[in-house]
């Protein structure tokens, strides 16, 4: 018997947003449980990416509404594949996270801020919920949200205006900042906690531009301490 090729196009999940060890009788299986049997055609994984092919559309969108439960784990499915693809190599995206927004800001203002400070997006913006004690999804929302995006080549800013409010971004690859404050890296000047540093000569007791200074250039030297 011949087979023939899917009629309706996959669903995707990044391999990171699994849990560890997970197999193609795994997602299939999630799958089948939740729209049926034969509702899932299969799945493959390509690099970090896996597919689920489900054999209608009625059974897609339940995918993509519902998402999966998979060893105790609830996955969010995505309709569109968060990587893009150039010749045979993955464009490394990440997951930014969004907070200290009401639930009620825009998601449409939210990536509208993001693309001006130029971070290229790659998903649309999901909700993140709210978990139970064993660790289970609940449909109660806690205020924070996420975005497929590429990986950034240089650092974006760790808030940026949203309306009236600030919202605070953060990557996993994101570089420690830099205290303008200390000089110290690990943390920003609004948190810093240490004596105040020049910024030309590096050392303690006065600012850039004290008659104090004994650099009047900008060379800056290092601090003393750990960093």
């Amino acid at each position: 018997m011949s087979e023939s090729s899917p009629s309706f196009p996959p669903v995707f999940v990044t391999a990171r947003d699994l849990p560890e060890g997970v197999t193609n009788y795994d997602l299939c299986a999630a799958g089948e449980k939740l729209i049926g049997s034969g509702g899932i055609i299969g799945s493959q994984r390509i690099g970090q990416l896996w597919r689920l092919y489900p054999s209608s559309r009625e059974g897609r969108v339940k995918l993509l509404v519902e998402g999966l439960t998979i060893k105790n784990k609830r996955v969010k499915l995505l309709s569109q594949n968060p990587f893009l693809i150039r010749g045979n190599q993955e464009i490394p995206i990440t997951k930014l996270f969004i907070s200290n927004l009401p639930i009620s800001s825009s998601n449409e203002m939210i990536t509208s801020g993001l693309e001006k400070i130029g971070v290229v997006c790659r998903s649309n913006i999901f909700m993140e919920r709210v978990r139970d004690p064993n660790g289970k999804l609940t449909h109660w929302l806690t205020g924070r949200r996420f975005i497929w995006i590429d990986v950034p080549k240089k650092p974006i800013r760790q808030m940026i205006n949203i309306g009236h409010f600030k919202a605070s971004l953060y990557y996993k690859e994101e570089k420690p900042a830099s205290c303008r404050r200390c000089l110290r890296e690990g943390h920003s000047a609004h948190q810093c906690t240490f004596e105040e540093r020049c910024l030309n000569c590096g050392t303690s007791g006065h600012r850039k531009g004290d008659g104090k200074c004994k650099d009047s250039g900008d060379s800056r030297s290092k601090p003393e301490g750990p960093q």
